[in-house]
Parts: C-alpha cells; structure tokens; sequence
C-alpha cells in the first residue's frame, strides 16, 4: 500500500514550534520512507517551501528550505492529474493519504 504525505506533515518535519508533531511527523516519514511505501506529489514539494519559508513561527532560510526539499525529493515523487485522481478515488483504499487530521496527535 501506498501513502501520499500531505504537506503538512513534511512541514512538521521542520516546525520547532511543536514537538510532538515533528517527532510524530518525523516516525511516520521513516516508517513508510523506509518501506517505500511513502509517495509526495510535486504539489506538496511546493506547498512545502512556501510554508517552510514564509508560515513558520521561525521561518526557514531560502538556503536550508531548498536543501531540504532536495532531500525530500530522495522519496518517489508524483505529479498528480485529474485522471489520476479519479482513477484514486475508484481505488479507495489502495493509496491513504497521511495527513495531520488522522495521524498526528492533536495539540
């Protein structure tokens, strides 16, 4: 099975402000990072540098936000069209998306 990671997780990866989550976001990504069961798409590599770089409490510098986009690149990337949207939504369960409001602990 596979799990797309949304974009907040991977923001957590680098949010100080909450340690909890990171350390939540952190156990997840190696779980499934090391099965190779994780997957992102290209939309949340972008929604995560903007966020990293703009909506944290302590904002990351352009330089570490890139680095750590290439590192997250390491993972299967995809780049999500409308056929395949339709094509996940048919196969229901095949692909979870993991995302804050089913994996991580609420504050």
């Amino acid at each position: 099975m596979s799990f797309f990671f949304d974009t907040n997780v991977l923001v957590y990866l680098f949010d100080t402000s909450n340690r909890k989550k990171q350390r939540r976001a952190r156990e997840l990504l190696e779980q499934q990072g090391s099965s190779g069961e994780a997957l992102l798409s290209t939309q949340v590599l972008q929604e995560f540098y903007v966020a990293v770089t703009r909506k944290l409490v302590r904002p990351m510098t352009e330089t570490l936000a890139l680095k750590a986009l290439r590192d997250l690149t390491a993972l299967p990337i995809v780049q999500v069209d409308t056929e395949m949207v339709v094509a996940a939504a048919r196969r229901g369960s095949e692909i979870r998306p993991i995302g804050l409001t089913r994996v991580l602990p609420s504050d």
